[in-house]
């Protein structure tokens, strides 16, 4: 990727974190663009996102498309240790954060 070429984002979860990073990218990260989004609740995905997003109803479909550079996870905490791993898988940088203060009972493998 060039210097001016566009960071196609793909953000999974679009909840209060997912939508508050949705607007950010969209207003403070230049050259991001958010290429795709997908979310357990199709209609809010839908109304949150911009219409030029892809809406995925599987995030690991989101993360495998070539739709995406690079993929914001913004799921429940139990979700993000396998989508990072997918992400690995497909050599996909990514961002994930975890608010949970208790430790996770799936540690990485």
């Amino acid at each position: 990727m060039s210097t001016t070429e566009a960071l196609r984002v793909g953000v999974v979860g679009l909840g209060i974190m997912g939508a508050g990073h949705l607007r950010t990218l969209a207003a403070d990260v230049p050259r991001a663009q958010v290429a795709a989004v997908c979310d357990v609740d199709v209609a809010h995905a839908r109304m949150v996102a911009r219409e030029d997003a892809r809406l995925h109803v599987d995030p690991i479909a989101l993360i495998r498309s070539d739709e995406v550079d690079a993929v914001l996870i913004a799921s429940s905490d139990a979700t993000h240790a396998d989508l990072v791993l997918a992400c690995i898988d497909a050599g996909k940088p990514c961002c994930a954060r975890s608010h949970s203060r208790r430790r996770p009972r799936r540690a990485w493998p």
